[in-house]
């Protein structure tokens, strides 16, 4: 990606701190805004002919600017 500042907004839940607690849980969802990729493919031997699909790959991805996010964790507390 060539930008340098890629904005996030997402909601969230759970709370990985909590106090009493063993387990905690947090999920997360929302969207990055960013340019679109750029690539390199190489390849040898059998998989040469694959490098020259690249192009073509980074043109049909040329209009995507936001990429959806799932995030999903678990928390374990030690000595409480």
């Amino acid at each position: 990606y060539d930008s340098k500042i890629q904005p996030y907004v997402g909601v969230g839940f759970g709370n990985p701190l909590r106090a009493g607690k063993v387990v905690g849980f947090v999920f997360d969802i929302g969207l990055f805004y960013t340019d679109a990729p750029r690539f390199e493919m190489t390849g040898e031997g059998m998989l040469a002919p694959t490098a020259e699909s690249g192009p073509a790959i980074e043109t049909a991805l040329d209009g995507v600017v936001l990429y959806p996010t799932v995030s999903l964790g678990i928390s374990f507390a030690f000595g409480t």
